[in-house]
């Protein structure tokens, strides 16, 4: 099912005829379920730039549970792995090397 998922999605991203908007969000849910599937075959998070700035802008604004809530949206890791990630990724931001 989720094969047959995948290839409608890109069919849809990939039609001209289709609007824009539609086809960006097409590409959105094919990028999460890819992020989702490498997260679960190798146990690493994957996110990519532009997720990581926001959870980045997240929690400069000290808004690190809304900051958990996206990992968990993007990469559909469990409540402590997310936290886990945001504490790591928090003492990186606080030492300047976000």
């Amino acid at each position: 099912m989720a094969d047959e998922l995948n290839i409608f999605i890109k069919e849809i991203i990939l039609d001209e005829k289709v609007p824009k908007n539609i086809r960006k969000e097409a590409l959105d849910v094919l990028l999460k379920s890819v992020i989702k599937s490498l997260v679960r075959v190798t146990g690493e998070v994957y996110i990519t730039r532009f997720e990581y700035l926001n959870t980045v802008a997240l929690l400069r604004q000290e808004k690190r549970i809304q900051a958990i809530k996206a990992i968990r949206d993007i990469t559909g890791l469990g409540l402590k792995e997310a936290k886990d990630y945001i504490d790591n990724l928090q003492k990186k931001v606080k030492r300047g090397e976000d």
